[in-house]
Formats: C-alpha cells, structure tokens, sequence
C-alpha cells in the first residue's frame, strides 16, 4: 500500500528545469532594463542640474563649475558635461 505523498524526484527535476529556462531568459532582460533606466536617470540628472543653474542665474551668459558637472550658458545655447564621464546634453 503506497501511502506517500509528495513529489517524485523526476517531477522536482523537470519544475526546476523549467524555472531556469525562465530566469536564463528573464534575467538579460532585467539587467539591459536597469542599464537603461540606469542612463535615463542619468541625462535626468543632468538636466535638472541645468535647470537649476539656469534658474539661479539670471543673466544671459555664464559658465559655472557645480560639484562634478560643468556649465555653460550662452545667449543661444546651453551645455552642461558631467566631468567624470565626460556625458554632455547640449541645447540650442
């Protein structure tokens, strides 16, 4: 009389053979996802900190050095670069 409840280990092996499968596939997906939320938050950055600037700033042309980020405003244009890595967003 077989009175045992559970799972065989045949059964075990193919439930964990399908959840690799979705994480081999799920996992790429995640890390290209936070790389490029990881660079959008970065431009984000950037521009707020242009904004502020531009904001406390009245004048029509400046350049200011704030913290790791340099910025230029001119009467047509405006640039800011992250000293660090050397990203720019530039307006006109």
């Amino acid at each position: 009389m077989k009175d045992k409840s559970g799972f065989t280990l045949l059964e075990l092996l193919a439930g964990l053979f399908v959840c690799s499968i979705i994480l081999i596939y799920l996992l790429p997906n995640v890390v290209l996802n936070y790389k490029y939320l990881t660079e959008m938050e970065n431009k984000l950055e950037l521009k707020e900190v242009l904004y502020e600037e531009i904001l406390i700033n009245k004048d029509d042309e400046f350049t200011v050095v704030r913290g790791k980020y340099e910025i230029e405003v001119n009467k047509n244009k405006a640039v800011i670069t992250n000293i660090e890595t050397g990203e720019k967003i530039e307006y006109e």
